[in-house]
């Protein structure tokens, strides 16, 4: 699939991101590419995409094919592991023709090596894996122009190529997305909650799950809180059972994967938006994920733990949670949210606006 302009792509300033994913599995990183596309277009830049559907070494190979052949001045990739070595010889071929290449890499490696070893694959799967993504350390970066990250990445991982490194927010397209234009209620008998989102263990959401199981058996606190869990994933399952144990399923949703107006409806009826609680678990002390990013466009307050490179942690729209096993500050936070005053859905979206639009971060990025 390509997102194009018209005119033609030998200019300095043309982009041209290339990335394997599909609408449908992975909505997050096909809405990021084509945001940043935009994003650029709306800089100026001659800008396009090239986005191809998952299939294993077919789409491995169109993967390397528009690499290869790109003419553009500005190529940037999603970064994929598994090809380490092959996408360190597209950088010296981009090089010897004079082209700017650009590594988007969404987890540092020391903690998609965690990932992957609490993952679900097979034993010796994870294993080779691992053993690879080791075995080729920084070697993959060491010919791009730039390594465009969004957490503190492991002097291993950066060794010889840490000055390529910029640790920058991660971005959306505010204007793909409608804010509501008021917010439900509060204070009133019930909080809403949503979670949205890939169901796996390093969003913590089983910590919020135990949680409302205290709070809601408490008769001091004047209100109940239901949670809609929306996604599905690999711990879905898990977090499934773990409602069904607690006996609170009249409390926590699971309505599976939704977009477009029936996502937009589920926003408009929560009080706040819950993002990753479990970075901990995967050892990411600085993270700045994407729904963080669309909660608050949607204008939707959120609540989140591990620092953000953009939101401070006494943001009004964004309360920040220490990321812990024990749930205590969760727990004192979500007992007193009667005390809270729901910002105004605007003022989440006028935020978004200047601080997490691509039209901002593409500048950074690309240095023009």
């Amino acid at each position: 699939m390509a997102l194009s302009n018209k005119t033609s792509m030998n200019e300095s300033n043309s982009v041209l991101y290339v990335s394997i994913c599909s609408a449908e599995s992975s909505p997050g990183i096909y809405k990021k590419v084509t945001g940043f596309i935009n994003g650029a277009k709306k800089n100026g830049f001659q800008s396009q995409a090239k986005i191809i559907e998952p299939n294993g070494i077919r789409g491995n190979i169109a993967f390397i094919r528009q690499i290869l052949f790109a003419k553009e001045k500005n190529i940037i990739i999603r970064y994929i592991p598994k090809l380490g070595f092959i996408i360190f010889v597209l950088g010296i071929c981009l090089k010897l023709k004079n082209q700017r290449f650009f590594i988007d890499v969404p987890t540092p490696m020391t903690n998609h090596l965690i990932e992957i070893f609490n993952g679900h694959n097979p034993r010796l799967q994870k294993i080779v894996n691992i053993l690879f993504i080791v075995l080729m350390g920084s070697i993959p970066f060491l010919s791009c122009t730039k390594i465009i990250q969004y957490s503190n990445e492991s002097s291993f991982f950066s060794f010889l190529c840490s000055k390529k490194i910029l640790l920058i927010g991660n971005g959306i397209d505010c204007d793909s997305i409608s804010p509501r234009l008021e917010s439900p209620l509060w204070p009133a008998e019930t909080l809403k909650l949503v979670a949205v989102g890939t169901v796996a263990f390093w969003h913590g959401w089983d910590k919020i799950i135990k949680v409302i199981s205290q709070i809601n058996k408490d008769e001091t606190i004047p209100y109940n809180i239901h949670l809609s869990v929306i996604g599905d994933g690999p711990d879905l399952k898990i977090l499934e059972k773990l409602v069904k144990n607690l006996g609170i399923q009249e409390f926590v949703y699971f309505p599976g994967f939704l977009s477009g107006s029936l996502l937009e409806e589920q926003y408009k009826k929560a009080h706040f938006g819950i993002g990753s609680l479990g970075w901990d678990r995967v050892n990411i002390k600085l993270a700045s994920p994407i729904k963080t990013r669309e909660y608050l466009a949607s204008g939707l307050p959120v609540i989140y733990s591990t620092k953000d490179v953009d939101l401070a942690q006494n943001n009004e729209l964004a309360i920040y949670v220490e990321a812990r096993e024990d749930n205590k500050e969760l727990k004192k936070i979500l007992s007193s949210m009667d005390k809270r005053i729901i910002p105004h859905p605007l003022a989440c979206y006028e935020f978004s606006t200047l601080n997490f639009d691509f039209s901002k971060k593409v500048l950074q990025i690309l240095d023009y």
